[in-house]
């Protein structure tokens, strides 16, 4: 398994997934999510935890995009309190948390 690429690309999913999410992004970003997600599994070639706990990540996620289509009141409550200063801020800390993930899976070797 090539955890690096693997785990990047589950960030970058996960990071995408959610500036769709809290930002109210396009579909395109949403696309963008599932075929990293798809990408992680793929690299995770053999590794049976990591591939189930990824897609258990992809229903949750798809059933998010099903409560957001529908309206529901928490989701609209979630993202109406997005501010503009927040990119940054996401952007800050998928910087920091690749940073981590890059020095753990080299002290890991």
């Amino acid at each position: 398994m090539h955890l690096r690429v693997s785990l990047f690309s589950l960030l970058l999913a996960l990071f995408l997934f959610f500036r769709y999410f809290r930002a109210n992004m396009s579909v395109v970003v949403l696309f963008a999510a599932f075929v990293f997600m798809g990408v992680s599994i793929y690299e995770a070639k053999g590794n049976i935890v990591f591939t189930i706990v990824v897609i258990g990540l992809i229903i949750l996620q798809a059933y998010i995009v099903i409560l957001k289509f529908k309206n529901d009141p928490r989701i609209v409550r979630f993202q109406a309190g997005c501010k503009s200063s927040e990119t940054i801020l996401h952007y800050i800390v998928f910087a920091i948390m690749i940073s981590i993930l890059y020095f753990v899976t080299g002290l890991m070797r």
